[in-house]
């Protein structure tokens, strides 16, 4: 599949490297206020710290989709300049991280306080590599 970036470069990628990056959705801009993957009122609830169980599962799946999709766009722009493995070798660990969270946090017995913890620390993974999902 061809590409065009930005900056009008184009780059040629692979399936395989899209699903390496992208286990949730592709979207053009995964910022919860463009992609709609949350409300507003989600968003204010999850920062007030009163988001349902539902919700909080929600937020996670937001954080996963924003930092997969940030990353597979650094990717392209890093694979662009002929330097692909640069992205991969700073973004794979966290994107490693933030899936096993998410599981954990979509675990049917988990209760909304430890939820909570792992979307927390889903949010602070993101923030550690200068990416803010909120």
């Amino acid at each position: 599949m061809k590409l065009i970036l930005m900056n009008g470069q184009e780059v040629e990628v692979s399936q395989e490297e899209i699903n390496e990056f992208i286990t949730q959705v592709l979207v053009q801009n995964p910022d919860w206020r463009h992609s709609g993957l949350l409300t507003p009122m989600e968003w204010t609830r999850y920062l007030q710290g009163r988001n349902s169980k539902e919700e909080l599962r929600k937020v996670a799946r937001y954080i996963l989709i924003y930092e997969e999709n940030l990353s597979f766009t650094a990717y392209l722009f890093d694979k662009a300049e002929g330097k692909p493995e640069t992205c991969k070798e700073f973004n794979m660990p966290v994107l490693k991280k933030l899936r096993e969270l998410y599981q954990k946090a979509t675990d049917i017995s988990q209760h909304a306080p430890d939820i909570s913890q792992d979307v927390h620390e889903m949010e602070n993974l993101c923030l550690k590599i200068g990416a803010d999902p909120l």
